[in-house]
């Protein structure tokens, strides 16, 4: 239970500070309707469900990249076949929510919903879904994929969503505090943040063998 409020807590807080364009993970979705779609999109079936995602049957080159999290630079980061391996072999790619939401299977829930609900839901609840397989990381790998469809398989489609939502908010707030809490240190240096960041500077400092630096002035 405490687990669920806290990320309750984190996603409203992500979904209050994030600008509205960005990955939200489905907070604003109706209950009901990820469900729903999970359902239509069949992913309890591995193999069906990374096509209706975007990924080919053939698979590519497996590169040992590994995507970032939306908020330490997973927003800006290229798909891993943008960077074309030095054989020229094809690598097995990347999907992000954008390339989801141009496949047919997105696409076709979009029509069949759309007259019960909004775009704005009908989006979210696509969000929903590609959380609950993507985690934090804007780009869906296919070895990410299989292994949350997984959980999916022996747990539900709700503990994997809130599985993945957990794993997008704990990373936005993380990112979050560590900006405010460098931020306080310029502002207000005499603060317990800027104090033990101090220490941790100084314990370094030692560590590294850099305690003579000041005597070889």
């Amino acid at each position: 239970m405490q687990v669920l409020i806290l990320s309750i807590a984190l996603l409203v807080l992500t979904n209050a500070l994030t600008p509205p364009d960005i990955f939200r993970a489905g907070i604003a979705a109706p209950t009901e309707l990820p469900s729903k779609f999970a359902n239509d999109l069949k992913i309890l079936s591995t193999k069906s469900s990374l096509n209706t995602f975007g990924f080919p049957s053939k698979v590519g080159e497996i590169t040992k990249a590994s995507p970032r999290h939306y908020a330490w630079g997973g927003i800006n980061e290229p798909a891993v076949q943008n960077k074309p391996l030095p054989n020229k072999l094809a690598v097995d790619p990347w999907i992000d929510f954008e390339m989801f939401l141009q496949t047919k299977s997105a696409e076709s829930l979009g029509k069949k919903y759309a007259k019960d609900y909004t775009e704005e839901e009908i989006v979210a609840s696509l969000e929903a879904v590609f959380v609950s397989l993507s985690g934090g990381s804007k780009w869906l790998t296919r070895a990410k994929a299989e292994s949350s469809l997984a959980v999916i398989e022996s747990q539900g489609f709700e503990a994997a969503l809130k599985k993945g939502r957990v794993e997008f908010a704990l990373g936005w707030a993380s990112f979050l505090l560590l900006t405010v809490g460098f931020a306080s240190c310029i502002v207000v240096p005499t603060n317990p943040a800027a104090k033990a960041l101090e220490q941790l500077v100084e314990i370094a400092r030692v560590k590294g063998g850099f305690e003579y630096v000041e005597q070889m002035k």
